[in-house]
């Protein structure tokens, strides 16, 4: 729980997958205890942030949001959905 918000097994599970493809790392169960906490850490600092940004009421164009996925996509030699 960060703030009433819920972090599920199924969300960490599933960035740590994500983490894993995108970086080419090993998927293996060594390398995921190792990433764990890293994953979790960061799905916690980005839950705070998401609440904060709700809370001062800033939104993002969808435009915007493609944009960044494009070019993330790029970055890592993948097609863009």
């Amino acid at each position: 729980m960060v703030n009433g918000d819920v972090i599920t097994y199924t969300d960490l599970y599933d960035r740590m997958d994500l983490v894993i493809k995108s970086s080419r790392m090993p998927n293996t169960d060594e390398f995921k205890k190792r990433l764990m906490g890293q994953v979790l850490t960061g799905l916690i600092t980005e839950q705070i942030q998401i609440q904060e940004a709700n809370r001062l009421d800033i939104n993002v164009a969808d435009e915007e949001i493609e944009r960044g996925f494009a070019e993330l996509a790029g970055q890592n030699n993948l097609e863009a959905a």
